[in-house]
């Protein structure tokens, strides 16, 4: 079939809600031949392979990543605890540092984590999102995903240009976002997180589901120990999932350097704590404080502390 009626095709099929089809059809169109469009057949294999594959993936960045086969995963709640935050900076840094290209949604909290870990790093990402490519959404990271882009990643959708990001667009990008990964890292979920269907997709699609176990009288656990008992595997350091999925990745790309002895101070106090505030930090080391602005900067240059919001901060060492 030429491309232009396969296109219209997949409108009228999948997307007949499109306020101007024949308009929609011009615009994919061109896009496909900018090769910002792909149809399955130049899928990766791990997509080809699903239930409800897509009939076409939107792209934008470097469609080649799809096809690297060492994409992961990394999923969890929107709002996480102070506990999550750490486990998200320490799990996404390390899993990087040891080859992988992390995989994730571009929504608030550990999504959010994900990118940015990779973008500071200048290694790609891949973002999967639930609208079209020009609605990014939330509002507050699109200056992140025109990075992911710059950076050598991509964002990828299957909704046509113009698509709003609605409620039910989400649950369905997860498929895809689980199935470009060769497994799937929870870092926190509740017990209605969308990271639950992310998981349940990729137990679906026979991919491997890690999950981050977390305290055991906190409600935004809840869905996190529910996969573990469900088969889920239980995992308490990153390396541990390169060891199960693939140990020949090279590991060390990124070494975390162990804080000088000068530092000493600050990582105490914030491995203590986990996430601490600029005011938190200054109360706790008393007379060290003065030292507290070059000793923040060598952290964030070493890789053991990561700023989360306004003057907050969180420990991110093994």
């Amino acid at each position: 079939m030429e491309t232009l009626p396969r296109i219209q095709a997949i409108l009228q099929k999948h997307f007949p809600s499109q306020p101007d089809p024949e308009r929609a059809a011009r615009e994919c169109l061109q896009l496909h031949e900018q090769g910002a469009l792909i149809f399955p057949e130049d899928f990766p294999d791990g997509l080809k392979e699903i239930p409800q594959m897509p009939p076409w993936l939107f792209v934008r960045g470097s469609p080649a990543l799809l096809h690297s086969g060492a994409c992961l995963a990394v999923v969890g709640t929107r709002r996480p605890s102070e506990y999550g935050l750490r486990a998200a900076y320490t799990f996404c840094r390390a899993l990087m540092a040891r080859g992988w290209c992390l995989v994730s949604g571009l929504a608030r909290g550990i999504d959010t984590i994900a990118h940015s870990v990779s973008v500071v790093n200048r290694r790609p990402t891949v973002a999967v999102l639930g609208h079209g490519l020009d609605r990014i959404f939330p509002a507050q990271n699109r200056a992140l995903a025109a990075e992911i882009v710059q950076g050598g990643g991509c964002l990828v959708s299957e909704f046509p240009p113009g698509t709003p990001p609605l409620p039910a667009h989400f649950p369905r990008r997860n498929r895809i976002l689980s199935a470009l990964a060769c497994g799937v890292v929870v870092i926190e979920a509740g017990e209605r997180s969308g990271s639950l269907i992310t998981a349940h997709h990729a137990i679906d699609q026979n991919r491997q589901v890690f999950v981050v176990p977390g305290p055991f009288d906190e409600e935004g656990f809840r869905g996190s120990h529910a996969l573990i008992r469900q088969g889920a595997q239980l995992v308490w350091h990153p390396q541990s999932v390169t060891d199960d999925l693939a140990p020949g990745l090279l590991p060390g790309v990124l070494p975390q350097e162990a804080p000088g002895e000068e530092q000493e101070p600050l990582r105490r106090v914030l491995k203590a704590r986990g996430v601490a505030s600029l005011e938190q930090l200054h109360q706790d080391l008393g007379a060290w404080a003065r030292d507290l602005p070059a000793w923040i900067e060598r952290g964030r240059q070493q890789g053991w502390l990561a700023e989360w919001g306004p003057q907050r901060f969180v420990y991110c060492g093994l």
